[in-house]
């Protein structure tokens, strides 16, 4: 059992505690009520500090509050995608720690110079049911940053979907940078494969794939590769088979028609026209123009070329957040109707 799981395991048994301590009490009524009115929510945001001096909120964050003269009395909790957190604690002081882990596994805290050791929580004076406080951080290397807003009510995102278990059966390949002995660079990746992948070597489980491979792609982190080699077009370890992890080549073809933009890019390689019909690229959104074609999209050109081109084909597309896959039944690289469908269509 990794680190991580127990501390979670370890957060809610002492909730499942609290509980049990609270609401089963059979006494007179004052004999807990008086415990309760200790508890004290606190909320704020863990601020990472970045070298230029500028403050992002810091998603995922582990924080874990200590209170004084009690080695065992800890309460842990993971910040949201905006890099708040909420919990609640009884008065008293408490010795915070915001545990940063780097990539050998070593943990650290990673509270600012200038951010308080302590905090002493107590029952709000202002009228407030809260108590409020923000905390301060600086973290070894390059911090992840991500400022993702609730999606209520809007299409599903780019990185949701694909990052997505659905229809998994034809997974999206997403591009991620890797770190390896005999390459560093672009890698593509099918979303099953990462996350099998960020499981076996770092422990991530399924509930927290999603958000830990956002922090992956966004903050263009390198994933670490240890004991790899180079097959064919592709880098293997003992955790990866071939093809998973495809080396994404450097093709000037590729390049050229991309620098014309997206739709002509589409119009090459996925509708077949040729160079002279694409040279004046129509004013169009891209992503509408794919819509406007109602029907699944495939590779037509080049389909047979190595695996460095297609990825390199592939890694262009994701940036201009078009989600691509491998239709299981012709083999082909697929582009599908159904994800540029609006929900009236739908």
């Amino acid at each position: 059992m990794n680190t991580t799981t127990k501390y979670i395991l370890a957060l809610c048994g002492w909730i499942l505690v609290l509980s049990s301590s609270v609401f089963m009490q059979t006494g007179p009524r004052h004999k807990w009520t008086a415990m309760l009115d200790r508890l004290v929510a606190v909320k704020g945001s863990v601020l990472s500090i970045e070298s230029d001096g500028k403050v992002y909120p810091r998603v995922s964050a582990f924080i874990v509050f200590k209170r004084v003269n009690c080695a065992s009395c800890l309460v842990a909790f993971r910040t949201d995608a905006t890099g708040k957190y909420s919990m609640i604690l009884g008065e008293g002081k408490y010795e915070v720690f915001v545990m940063e882990f780097e990539r050998n596994g070593k943990s650290y805290n990673a509270l600012a110079p200038d951010q308080p050791r302590f905090i002493q929580v107590k029952e709000p004076t202002d009228g407030s049911y809260y108590q409020s406080s923000d905390i301060k951080i600086v973290t070894r290397g390059q911090s992840v940053v991500l400022d993702f807003s609730p999606d209520i009510g809007k299409e599903q995102s780019f990185l949701d979907k694909v990052l997505s278990d659905d229809n998994c059966r034809d997974c999206y390949f997403i591009v991620i940078e890797a770190e390896s002995i005999p390459y560093t660079g672009k890698v593509v990746v099918e979303n099953d494969n990462l996350r099998d992948f960020l499981f076996k070597t770092e422990g991530v489980i399924d509930t927290r794939y999603k958000d830990y491979a956002k922090e992956l792609i966004l903050s263009k982190r390198k994933l670490l590769i240890e004991d790899a080699f180079l097959d064919n077009s592709s880098i293997r370890n003992k955790y990866i088979g071939h093809y998973q992890f495809r080396v994404v080549g450097e093709f000037d073809e590729v390049e050229s028609i991309a620098s014309l933009g997206c739709v002509p890019f589409i119009k090459y390689y996925f509708l077949g026209e040729s160079l002279n019909t694409i040279q004046n690229p129509e004013s169009v959104d891209c992503k509408e123009f794919i819509r406007k074609q109602n029907k699944d999209l495939s590779l037509t050109r080049d389909g047979s070329e190595e695996l460095r081109k297609q990825s390199a084909i592939i890694s262009k597309l994701f940036e201009w957040e078009i989600p691509i896959r491998m239709d299981h039944y012709s083999g082909w690289l697929t582009i599908s109707k159904r994800d540029f469908q609006k929900s009236a269509d739908k």
